[in-house]
């Protein structure tokens, strides 16, 4: 790989990063402790580059609820695409884990990366630790408060996609033969890491479902599938052996299809 695409994936891995700092604006544990930096306003650039801090969410809109930290203490509703995290402040005691995703998202984002495959490797390997840790803490959040912000569903979802086809990028700049996105995440990952991205992702659309179906919601089939693809995924990650161990306890066929009828009965 060229060290023209090695510099082109790092900076992929800090534009990553940002975007998972920007998840800490829906932790109630930041509110009214961390400093941000309104960006790239259009309808009202004049507050463009001014700090606040978050108050919420506001369960409406999606939007985070913010105070300005100028004169006038303006508050204002901001999408969380449009703040820019300054300063995290948080207990380490109380909240060690977050702490040190945050510290793992400046390794993985910092300037001294060495421009070599191992380098690339680690910031990779930094950012997905810092991802799971960030969202786990936001999806017990989601799951309290019954999934109201959908938005937020499907930007944790799509966050966690994202690692797949970060891992395939790497693959396919370094020459690495792979098949799968599983394969991919094995071999930049390792095997623990690319089994949990998995069950995350399964887990997290296996909560949003049974929430919208006790709330009697539309569900997406679509949806549904691609937590079942996941969960299979997930158990074929440590190998062949492994699988059709799991495949051949008693109820997992049984199980699939009353999840898919079960969705089928809640859209009709």
């Amino acid at each position: 790989m060229s060290d023209q695409h090695t510099a082109e994936l790092l900076d992929d891995v800090r534009v990553r990063s940002r975007r998972i700092e920007q998840l800490y604006n829906f932790l109630p544990v930041c509110w009214r402790k961390s400093k941000f930096r309104i960006v790239d306003l259009k309808n009202a650039a004049q507050y463009n580059g001014i700090e606040c801090i978050t108050k919420g969410v506001d369960p409406g809109s999606g939007r985070i609820m913010t105070r300005l930290l100028n004169e006038a203490q303006n508050e204002l509703l901001i999408k969380y695409e449009n703040l820019e995290l300054v300063q995290l402040n948080l207990d380490e005691e109380k909240e060690p884990v977050l702490c040190k995703a945050k510290e793992r998202l400046g390794l993985s984002s910092s300037s001294s990366v060495p421009m070599t495959k191992d380098g690339v490797a680690s910031s990779c390997v930094n950012l997905t630790q810092a991802l799971l840790d960030v969202t786990f803490a936001i999806e017990n959040n989601m799951v309290d408060d019954d999934f109201s912000n959908k938005a937020l569903f499907k930007e944790i979802l799509d966050v966690l996609r994202s690692v797949e086809e970060l891992c395939f990028k790497f693959c396919h700049g370094y020459d690495l033969k792979v098949s799968n996105g599983t394969e991919a995440m094995k071999e930049i990952l390792g095997e623990g890491m690319a089994e949990c991205i998995h069950w995350r992702r399964g887990a997290l659309i296996y909560m949003f479902t049974a929430v919208e179906a006790n709330f009697h919601h539309e569900l997406d089939i679509s949806l549904i599938e691609e937590g079942l693809v996941q969960f299979e995924f997930m158990l074929g990650t440590r190998g062949k052996k492994y699988q059709e161990t799991a495949d051949d306890c008693e109820g997992n066929d049984e199980v699939r299809e009353m999840l898919k009828n079960s969705a089928r009965c809640s859209c009709t």
